[in-house]
């Protein structure tokens, strides 16, 4: 009977089975009645039997171990690259290019000759109240933010989409003397914060600073290049809800409601510095 792992090949199978022998490493044909042992089954380059059928049986034996793989250094040798022996010496690899930082914007400017004089709505403040009429708005505000746009601020397209400029007019008393401020914004990063400070909020600030200097002040008119986003309206009611404010840019939802441009190109366009075709 055959050990397990063996296999009997008579004449009655009419079977030959064919074994690399594992000495020469050549195919050994085992004659009918003899036992077969051991080895690894090879079915190329073997020329069968002319009266005999060929089976060829597998039944691989156990695997030999791995030979250990010597650890090398990390990464190719010197002079190979990609498993390859080039015969020089292998090229350190640049360090990826990082951009240049961008230095401080500098704004566009021009003769306030130069501009053109935008125009000024008045902004609705509460259900019923209109925050003024034309008629009462006072052209010195925006005489002072035309100045301020066109001799620090700048003309540019950057500069339009990232600044906004606001004028006040203040009163001392109830009928004291007046006198005006504006401020451009300020970005947050230019102070290291995520969101800098709006130049509707300069205003209320300067207008409180006074106050609480002991000063009997009120903020009678507010202009901005672009309507006061909520967070201003609220401090403008809040603080000065008599406050008259006017402005040239609306919202960009209403931008929209007249074709998709930005709130940067419309004020540029108000001011007569953007050429369209």
């Amino acid at each position: 009977m055959a050990k397990p792992g063996e296999h009997t090949a008579t004449a009655a199978e009419g079977v030959v089975e064919h074994r690399l022998e594992a000495s020469t490493g050549q195919p050994v044909e085992v004659a009918p009645g003899a036992t077969a042992q051991g080895g690894v089954t090879a079915s190329q380059g073997l020329v069968p039997h002319p009266k005999r059928r060929i089976v060829t049986i597998v039944r691989p034996g156990p695997a030999a171990p791995a030979a250990p793989v010597p650890k090398g250094p990390a990464g190719p040798g010197p002079g190979k690259t990609g498993g390859k022996t080039s015969g020089k010496p292998a090229r350190p690899k640049k360090a990826p290019t990082q951009p240049a930082p961008k230095g401080p914007h500098r704004p566009t400017l021009c003769s306030p000759d130069e501009l053109g004089t935008p125009g000024v709505t008045p902004m609705y403040r509460g259900r019923h109240h209109v925050s003024g009429a034309p008629g009462d708005f006072d052209p010195h505000l925006l005489h002072m933010a035309h100045e301020l746009r066109a001799t620090r601020v700048g003309v540019g397209l950057e500069d339009f989409s990232r600044s906004n400029i606001a004028a006040g007019k203040f009163r001392h008393g109830t009928d004291g003397p007046v006198h005006y401020s504006a401020s451009p914004n300020i970005p947050g990063s230019a102070v290291g914060l995520e969101r800098g400070f709006d130049s509707e909020q300069l205003i209320i600030q300067h207008a409180l600073d006074m106050r609480r200097a002991g000063m009997n002040v009120t903020l009678e008119q507010l202009y901005s290049e672009r309507i006061p986003c909520p967070d201003c309206s609220l401090l403008l009611a809040l603080y000065f809800p008599e406050a008259k404010v006017f402005y040239t840019v609306p919202t960009s939802g209403r931008l929209r409601m007249y074709g998709n441009t930005s709130r940067g190109r419309a004020l540029m366009r108000a001011y007569g510095m953007l050429k369209e075709r």
